[in-house]
């Protein structure tokens, strides 16, 4: 079997253990950290004459609360099934800090349904910036 049909077996084989359904529907656990005392902890290891300002640009919308409330989004995710590919390596290749393999690379797109062809063409064909409201021409 070639790396490629390989890669595409053990895709699919991640999505069958953890499938998209699966992330569908969250419930807290019982156990739940209170949310405001997580980022009250986090806090504490800040600069804390920054901390009004963290908060000010928290409330300005959805998106950057979650951006700065990254702490909590980690802690309710760590609940939920995992294909097991660490967060780690995806943080570096999605940072630039990491170089992939290729294998590794085709195994992450074909966990996410897709080939790494058609997420490359995505990118070179600007959906990224477009995504952000950019343009090719900006």
């Amino acid at each position: 079997m070639s790396n490629k049909k390989k890669s595409i077996a053990f895709g699919k084989s991640l999505r069958e253990n953890v499938p998209r359904e699966s992330h569908a529907d969250w419930e807290p656990t019982a156990d739940r950290p209170d949310p405001v005392e997580l980022l009250r902890s986090q806090g504490k290891t800040r600069v804390q004459e920054l901390l009004p300002l963290r908060y000010e640009r928290m409330s300005a919308s959805a998106f950057t609360f979650y951006r700065g409330a990254a702490l909590i989004m980690a802690s309710d995710l760590s609940t939920t099934p995992t294909t097991g590919i660490s967060q780690v390596v995806l943080s570096r290749i999605e940072t630039g800090a990491g170089n992939p393999t290729l294998a590794l690379l085709e195994e992450i797109a074909s966990a996410l349904g897709t080939t790494l062809q058609v997420a490359l063409s995505r990118e070179q064909h600007g959906h990224d910036a477009e995504r952000c409201g950019q343009s090719d021409n900006s």
